[in-house]
């Protein structure tokens, strides 16, 4: 099963990265303002969700799916970083002083949309709408979409 092996590789990561001095400081602290740690909770959260997909369908398991457990992680690490960096802007445009939010904060986020890309893709469309639609269509309230045919469920 590809996805404990991915579970396994991140935590061997998360073990290095912590054990060894010569890791850290080979690393940037940052990328773009976010911690480093940004995308693996992003990875962490995908691959998770993608394990409880796996367990909750081992008796009806649809092949169709294969690819995207294997993309999985680096769809959540991806999708967990910009959604981190879309957080930090609204924060940042709050008035909030970003030195005044926890890197972990940005991490748990990351975690979140990898965990539930659904929520990443929402996130997305509002973010969209908000800033490119007409102030007409902008101040209407949103209607419920219908459920995306891009991708499986959360837990497929």
């Amino acid at each position: 099963m590809i996805e404990s092996g991915y579970l396994l590789a991140l935590a061997a990561i998360f073990i290095a990265y912590h054990v060894s001095d010569s890791l850290r400081h080979a690393l940037p602290a940052s990328f773009g303002g976010l911690p480093i740690g940004v995308p693996w909770f992003g990875a962490v959260g995908a691959t998770l969700i993608s394990l409880t997909g796996i367990f909750k369908h081992a008796h009806d398991w649809n092949t169709d799916y294969e690819l995207w457990h294997y993309a999985r992680p680096l769809i959540g690490g991806f999708l967990g970083s910009i959604g981190a960096l879309m957080f930090s802007v609204i924060v940042n445009t709050a008035a909030v002083k970003a030195q005044q939010t926890n890197g972990a904060v940005y991490e748990v986020v990351a975690f979140l949309l990898g965990y539930r890309e659904a929520t990443f893709r929402t996130l997305i469309q509002r973010a969209t709408d908000l800033l490119l639609s007409p102030s007409s269509e902008a101040s209407r309230p949103a209607r419920p979409e219908p459920p995306s045919p891009t991708g499986p469920s959360e837990d497929q």
